[in-house]
């Protein structure tokens, strides 16, 4: 058994596979291919959406899709590479990658590349290091120091008026040395993608995926997203930035302050904004129950529960990294129960699926203070999202109800009668079922979304 779905293994070169396109998003990325392929201008693509949606999938596999057709394309984890002090040199780097792999390294537009990404690179660094020593500096002196600095302050102040000078006349060299550094860096760039292009073709222009800005620290991900509008911005570079604008919103704020209007700030960073085709414009393109199949059939998971957790995501509109998490919980739930002990699939699904989305109700279930109505409401019985029959919704919430009873249906009731057949082999009141089933998921600590 996996307690966690295996990670789709995706090549370089393989792109839109049948068996791993699960959401069916090849037309999609023909759309996108067109985009940039047409484009006279150098565009920033950002391709919104919420975490979990399968964004980092699917750039993998579209970045086959055009390595097939010739494209010359550089994949770029931003958070793996986070700790790199600078953005540039995180990108030049990727560059440099990307000729080596082609073996493009002895051509003169190459040669040009390195030359100039160096000396800018050389002059960025020098740059940033001049001024975190005079906010170190500035840092080092605090209030109480003030005083006691008033007493010199005539003895020092020549020297110090000198030393501003200085200081103010090394940036404005490195200053122009950075204009010159950047111009004759931008020159070498527009001449790579015809270097890149094998010929057969024609010239492709090159695409930059940087996936995961959003999961970036704060200083980093705008640091990136300046470098690549000042001095990226070319004819034939396109960048496609795989990152939820939410989450970059709250970055921007984490590093100005809450008052700026972030979404403003950050507009002048990208030129279009795209979102993953809606799901449901029609029924075959539900794209819930095809992730849960293929969690399914990757995890070995009991049937019947996951399909009241694709009940639940549906009507709630779970994340696709949620219903992993629920996924994940049923598979460790399943472990869990020892042997032949009672395992009923209505009651494990829905309090796995509590115990990730609402811990309290989670809680209120193992302490045995839940309501019916409450479950209904969890459950969301009512909701027209559901009406393929698949789902056996009285079954669900007879369970409950036969759990959570005020009192014992008289025995000749027929409509107690197939849970106390169920029941039959175990020595358990109906009133223990749901906390000691909620205490077999307390045996382990389940990811929150």
């Amino acid at each position: 058994m996996r307690f966690f779905p295996a990670p789709i293994e995706i090549s370089d070169d393989e792109g839109f596979s049948r068996d791993k396109d699960i959401f069916q998003r090849n037309a999609f990325a023909e759309g996108l291919t067109n985009l940039v392929t047409t484009s006279e201008d150098p565009l920033v693509i950002l391709l919104d959406s919420p975490w979990g949606t399968g964004k980092t999938t699917f750039v993998k596999m579209w970045a086959g899709e055009l390595r097939k057709q010739d494209f010359p394309v550089i994949y770029f984890d931003a958070f793996e590479n986070d700790h790199v002090d600078h953005g540039f040199v995180a990108i030049a780097a990727e560059v440099i990658r990307l000729s080596q792999k082609l073996k493009k390294t002895k051509t003169p537009a190459y040669k040009r590349f390195i030359k100039t990404a160096g000396r800018l690179g050389g002059v960025l660094l020098r740059t940033s290091a001049r001024v975190g020593v005079k906010a170190a500096t500035l840092g080092a002196i605090d209030a109480a120091d003030i005083e006691s600095l008033k007493t010199v302050a005539n003895d020092v102040a020549k020297e110090a008026s000198t030393k501003a000078d200085e200081y103010v006349e090394s940036i404005l060299k490195l200053q122009s040395q950075e204009k010159e550094s950047l111009e004759a860096l931008r020159s070498a760039l527009a001449g790579l993608p015809e270097i890149f292009s094998d010929g057969k073709t024609g010239k492709r222009p090159i695409v930059f995926i940087v996936d995961e800005l959003d999961r970036c620290k704060p200083s980093f991900a705008l640091e990136l997203l300046e470098r690549i509008k000042h001095i990226f911005s070319i004819p034939n570079v396109h960048f496609i930035l795989a990152a939820q604008l939410e989450q970059l919103e709250n970055s921007v704020r984490f590093t100005y302050g809450n008052d700026i209007d972030a979404l403003t700030y950050l507009q002048k960073f990208y030129n279009i904004v795209v979102h993953f085709p809606n799901p449901d414009r029609h029924r075959h393109e539900r794209l819930i129950p095809k992730f849960v199949a293929h969690l399914h059939q990757s995890m070995s998971l009991d049937k019947d529960a996951m399909e009241i957790v694709t009940h639940i995501a549906e009507v709630r509109r779970l994340s696709f990294r949620t219903i992993e998490r629920i996924a994940t919980c049923v598979a460790l739930a399943r472990a869990f129960v020892p042997k032949n002990h009672l395992w009923i699939s209505p009651i494990i699904s829905v309090l796995c699926t509590m115990k990730i989305i609402e811990p309290d109700l989670f809680r209120r279930a193992r302490e045995g203070r839940i309501a019916l109505s409450e479950v209904t409401k969890f459950l969301a019985t009512d909701n027209p999202h559901r009406d393929d029959g698949s789902l056996n919704v009285d079954w669900i919430i007879g369970w409950w109800n036969y759990c959570l009873a005020d009192k014992e249906l008289a025995s000749s009731d027929p409509a107690a009668q197939p849970y106390r057949n169920y029941l039959f082999s175990y020595s358990i009141d109906r009133e223990s079922i749901i906390p000691v089933m909620a205490r077999y998921l307390d045996a382990f600590q389940s990811p929150q979304p």
